[in-house]
C-alpha cells in the first residue's frame, strides 16, 4: 500500500481523532467520503406493485391522516389528555 502524506490543522486532526475510535485514518477518510445514494434513485421503485386505484386510496388516506394529526382540535386533544395524566400523577 503507497502511503501519502497529508497536511491538515489542529482542529480537522482533532475531528477525525475523535471519530476514528479503532479505526486507522485511512479508514475513517474513507467512509466519510464514501459515495452516498440520492434518494432520487428510488423514486418509483414501488411502480406496478400496486394498482392506481390503491396508490390513490393511499394517497387519499395519508392526506386525512395528516389533516386530523394537524387539525388544532385534535392537537388541543393530545395537549389536554397530557394535562390530565400529569395531574393523576404520570408522565407528560
Amino acid at each position: 500500500m503507497m502511503t501519502k502524506v497529508i497536511a491538515v490543522s489542529d482542529e480537522a486532526y482533532s475531528r477525525l481523532a475523535s471519530i476514528k475510535g479503532e479505526k486507522s485514518f485511512t479508514k475513517v477518510i474513507l467512509e466519510l467520503t464514501e459515495k452516498r445514494k440520492d434518494i432520487s434513485e428510488f423514486f418509483g421503485i414501488w411502480k406496478g406493485t400496486m394498482s392506481d386505484e390503491q396508490a390513490e386510496e393511499w394517497k387519499r388516506e395519508i392526506k386525512e391522516s395528516r389533516k386530523r394529526f394537524f387539525d388544532k382540535g385534535y392537537l388541543r386533544e393530545l395537549k389536554e389528555r397530557g394535562e390530565k395524566k400529569k395531574a393523576k400523577g404520570g408522565k407528560g
